[in-house]
């Protein structure tokens, strides 16, 4: 968790989308390329994947009650976050809607 904090912390310049999901989850499955492909789309936001298995705490922390689910903050805070299946274009639109104002 601590570590989780100062990554934030370190991009409190520019948003941050995390990508909480599972190895066992098949929507994941579905959404972890979506994800990848997003990053190439979305200018000026860092990416951080979360995996269940290894980070049960985090997600207790940050309430994350299903996978996959996909966080954005800015300046350390949460600003928006959605659970299910999105395709690229969507988490980029979702993202660009999410920090146009709070850039």
């Amino acid at each position: 968790m601590q570590a989780f904090q100062q990554y934030l912390t370190q991009e409190a310049d520019s948003p941050v989308a995390v990508y909480f999901w599972s190895a066992t989850c098949p929507a994941c499955q579905r959404t972890s390329p979506e994800v990848e492909k997003a990053r190439q789309l979305a200018e000026g936001v860092s990416f951080a994947k979360v995996e269940l298995q290894k980070a049960r705490e985090l997600f207790e922390k940050t309430s994350i009650q299903a996978t996959p689910t996909l966080v954005l903050f800015k300046a350390s805070k949460e600003v928006a976050r959605f659970a299910g299946f999105r395709n690229a274009a969507d988490i980029a639109d979702w993202i660009k809607d999410h920090t146009a104002t709070q850039r």
